[in-house]
């Protein structure tokens, strides 16, 4: 997978969150429950992280590998 598609799995991820034991945010680099989030936005149908409020959360169903290296590289593509 590369990092320009990480945008896929960061929009209307609600329902994959919901399927999900943890997410990590590509913007702060967090690793946390998905439980903890609680703030979205398109109508719901989008997560906010819970530590930064940036629509840059991956669900742990992703292709995606939730650590610091993954993280790491979305981020420098992205930001």
């Amino acid at each position: 997978m590369e990092v320009k598609d990480a945008s896929k799995y960061s929009i209307y991820n609600m329902a994959a969150l919901a399927n999900s034991t943890n997410a990590g945010c590509y913007h702060c680099l967090s690793i946390f429950k998905s439980t903890d989030i609680s703030e979205t936005t398109d109508n719901g149908k989008t997560a906010l992280c819970p530590k930064c409020g940036i629509d840059s959360v991956l669900p742990d169903s992703s292709p995606f590998s939730l650590n610091s290296e993954t993280l790491s590289a979305l981020n420098e593509y992205w930001f």
